[in-house]
């Protein structure tokens, strides 16, 4: 198969990157830059066809006229053009979060330090991309779509696993706060009647299997530190992790492991990654509390994939890609040695934030995944063991996984 050629002068970095995102990334397909005469311009050709396209001052790291400018998806650029925009650097605002980098001080933010959704109903990104390769007469390729469910391990169980004397304690609360069902439920499984409700992860591992899928598990295993860092000792999380040998299981940094990172500690975020008992290198921030300001530090904290790009308060695109994709470091200009890994629905961004019934849930998941299904992306779906329980707030959303999981790993025809 012929490569798609673009002509120009010297590309920089970020033209460089655009251009991998597009061709590499999103289409699969080979390309390669040849020397052109045009500075202002890169010539996209393919075979018998070629598109003119215009470059915006973000393509040259002219980052301050951008902001003047006023710049925002897809990057505009006035003149005669076969496109009126330049796709280079419209891949880099969204895919290397240029926002987040340069407005983030006048971005909202929620009470975690984390952005607040904005509208990423659509993968604007491979989108661009496909609209390019239709221009170029390339028929994309769909058939690389697959599917990767994610289960973050925040709490392991919601019984076990405590000190007696902490048990005692929350048996007392159960009583005082008339909380009779939880407590008749402690009692049974004191006495060995009951499993935990969120020992989960057999069933879970059954959903995932019936459907030719492997479970990918994100454990949370710091110190205990109220309100956000509730999990159990690591005496208990460690022999779940052992006890689940057919699992792939990575490291949840912690809510104070980002705090350190956002107080410049990198030293305090190492440590609890070097503590963690498996493999530290593939992380997902706990409550996702990691985007394009963390990439660099994470590089160096010896990271090599992140799984935590997407928004915690809506699902979709937040970064217009649906496929794994190498960060990019705007303030150095350089392609990082860090994997990102989208995050296209999570349990509580349906349940808690859109406040949507099971049945909904699965509605709104099966939309997503038509979205990503139409570019050959990968859909990747975050719920946790607790929210498969079908435990009090959770009732019903056991059989809504998995119908996610029924029809996100349908193949796609």
């Amino acid at each position: 198969m012929p490569k798609v050629k673009l002509s120009y002068k010297n590309p920089t970095s970020r033209m460089r990157y655009g251009a991998k995102l597009l061709f590499e990334h999103c289409l699969g397909i080979d390309y390669c830059w040849v020397d052109g005469d045009e500075y202002k311009s890169v010539v996209i050709s393919y075979r018998d066809k070629s598109l003119n396209s215009p470059l915006h001052s973000l393509s040259f790291s002219q980052d301050e006229q951008a902001l003047s400018s006023g710049v925002q998806f897809p990057c505009e650029v006035l003149g005669v053009s076969d496109l009126n925009y330049d796709p280079f650097a419209s891949a880099v605002f969204m895919a290397a979060g240029w926002e987040e980098i340069y407005r983030g001080d006048h971005l909202k933010k929620d009470q975690h330090n984390r952005f607040v959704g904005t509208e990423c109903d659509k993968p604007v990104v491979e989108l661009m991309a496909v609209d390019l390769a239709k221009k170029l007469g390339i028929k994309p390729d769909t058939t690389r779509y697959s599917y990767q469910p994610t289960i973050d391990v925040d709490i392991a169980f919601a019984f076990k696993g405590r000190s007696i004397s902490r048990s005692i304690l929350a048996s007392i609360r159960d009583f005082v706060f008339l909380r009779w069902e939880r407590l008749a439920l402690r009692i049974k499984l004191v006495l060995g009647n009951k499993t935990d409700p969120y020992d989960t992860y057999s069933r879970i591992e059954n959903i995932h299997e019936s459907n030719g899928l492997k479970s990918k598990a994100f454990f949370l295993c710091a110190n205990y530190n109220r309100p956000f860092d509730v999990g159990l000792s690591r005496e208990v999380v460690v022999k779940l992790m052992q006890n689940l040998p057919k699992w792939d299981v990575y490291w949840h940094p912690s809510y104070l492991a980002i705090d350190k990172l956002n107080n410049d500690d990198l030293d305090g975020f190492v440590s609890e990654k070097n503590s963690f008992p498996g493999e530290s290198s593939v992380m997902r921030a706990h409550f996702l509390r990691c985007d394009a300001r963390h990439w660099p530090y994470l590089v160096k904290a010896g990271v090599s994939e992140d799984y935590s790009l997407g928004y915690a308060d809506k699902p979709g695109f937040k970064s217009g890609m649906c496929r794994p994709y190498p960060a990019f470091d705007l303030v150095a200009d350089v392609e990082l040695p860090l994997t990102l890994h989208p995050v296209i629905a999570m349990d509580s961004s349906l349940k808690s934030y859109l406040s949507l019934s099971p049945n909904q849930a699965v509605e709104l998941v099966a939309k997503l995944n038509d979205e990503v299904r139409n570019v050959g992306g990968q859909m990747i779906t975050l719920f946790h063991n607790t929210s498969v329980s079908d435990f009090e707030e959770w009732k019903g959303w056991r059989q809504a996984y998995e119908e996610i999981v029924d029809l996100c790993s349908r193949p796609n025809n």
